[in-house]
């Protein structure tokens, strides 16, 4: 049975509690199975396709983060006076979120960093844009990159990840576990109005 097949069969016995709201950060299947060789822990990874660009070597890593919300506008949003009337303008945004992670699982973190590593060294002086999938603040269902999954809106993004706090790990003799949160920042790559 290969990895994929597994990660399927274990969606169909996914009944969690009741937990945060999700996102999804797809990693490439050589990378899960580098980080989870045992294949534990497989309901924490997602086989669906949720775009185009979705292929069977992916899946994608369901974190269940405190999530907050850390836009950066750029340009001024107000009221113009003209002859006629008052125009409203528009300023862009980045959308950026901080998010604290208190999962236990050490290939958690270990998937994270490494897929952050292949985005900076991808090509000389290019940055590839870490995928994922956000289900806890999306944007407008009008807007092009939402869409409902399972009942509920969610967001494809497109950024970069930074980890702005390292967690202590232990080692157990099933795997090595995370003992404190940590937390990554996420920087979405695309400015929206």
């Amino acid at each position: 049975m290969t990895l994929l097949t597994e990660i399927q069969t274990a969606q169909s016995l996914l009944h969690p509690p009741f937990v945060n709201k999700q996102l999804l950060v797809r990693s490439p299947l050589s990378v899960i199975e580098l980080f989870n060789p045992s294949h534990q822990n497989l309901w924490l990874f997602d086989p669906t396709h949720y775009d185009s660009t979705d292929t069977d070597d992916y899946a994608y890593l369901r974190l269940f983060p405190k999530y907050e919300p850390q836009d950066v506008g750029l340009g001024d949003r107000s009221f113009k006076p003209s002859f006629s009337r008052i125009i409203a303008t528009t300023s862009t945004v980045q959308r950026t979120f901080q998010s604290t992670i208190f999962q236990s699982q050490g290939f958690i973190y270990r998937i994270l960093e490494r897929l952050i590593l292949i985005a900076e060294t991808s090509i000389y002086n290019q940055y590839t844009p870490i995928k994922i999938v956000d289900f806890c603040k999306p944007e407008a269902i009008d807007d092009s990159t939402t869409s409902i999954f399972n009942g509920e809106p969610a967001t494809v993004r497109f950024g970069r990840i930074d980890i702005t706090k390292i967690p202590a790990f232990v080692r157990g003799w099933k795997g090595e576990y995370v003992i404190s949160e940590w937390e990554f920042k996420f920087s979405e790559a695309r400015y929206r109005n």
